[in-house]
């Protein structure tokens, strides 16, 4: 279990959620395709200038082994971030981001550390289980309550986290989409 990625996946997810607080709305949005940006002229120079790029110890640990010859997870955990900020308003951005921020990584845990049923490609009933679990438990302090349309989204998200690979980028599109279009 790498957790230098899982602390900075918590880190950005909190720090963009308490950006939301303090910065406009509209600058947050400028802020995260300027994100997109930047990742994506590092992931062209790391994939094809490797050996020209500086920090190589600091950098290096956050890539899975699988993903070192691939556009990484960050990258797509920045787009369906942005994608995101642009399917929704502030609230609702905001608390995706919440589930994408905290019960990921939780779900990987659980799932790493006391996961017995394989689903899909690694991942456990369990850690779907606490990804279940923790988004309820999000939505429930977010919201106050949890309607039917929002039990319906966290079910959704859930089954996204457990069959998808790049549940970085499907959490926040498909739960910005469900948001706009549903609920």
């Amino acid at each position: 279990m790498n957790f230098y990625r899982k602390a900075l996946h918590l880190g950005f997810g909190f720090l963009i959620f308490g950006l939301s607080y303090v910065v406009s709305y509209h600058l947050l949005g400028l802020l995260l395709v300027s994100l997109v940006i930047l990742n994506s002229v590092f992931e062209v120079l790391r994939l094809f200038f490797y050996d020209y790029l500086p920090l190589k110890r600091l950098w290096t640990p956050l890539f899975k082994k699988e993903e070192f010859y691939k556009i990484s997870d960050g990258w797509f955990y920045l787009v369906g971030t942005t994608c995101l900020y642009y399917l929704v308003g502030k609230e609702d951005f905001r608390l995706v981001l919440l589930i994408l921020t905290l019960a990921d990584p939780i779900a990987s845990l659980v799932g790493f550390y006391s996961g017995k049923k394989k689903i899909f490609q690694g991942k456990t009933l369990e850690g779907g289980v606490a990804f279940f679990l923790m988004s309820l438990l999000i939505v429930f302090v977010f919201k106050g309550l949890v309607t039917f349309q929002y039990f319906g989204l966290i079910s959704l998200l859930t089954f996204i986290e457990l069959l998808t690979k790049r549940d970085n980028f499907w959490i926040p599109l498909v739960g910005g989409l469900y948001l706009k279009y549903l609920v």
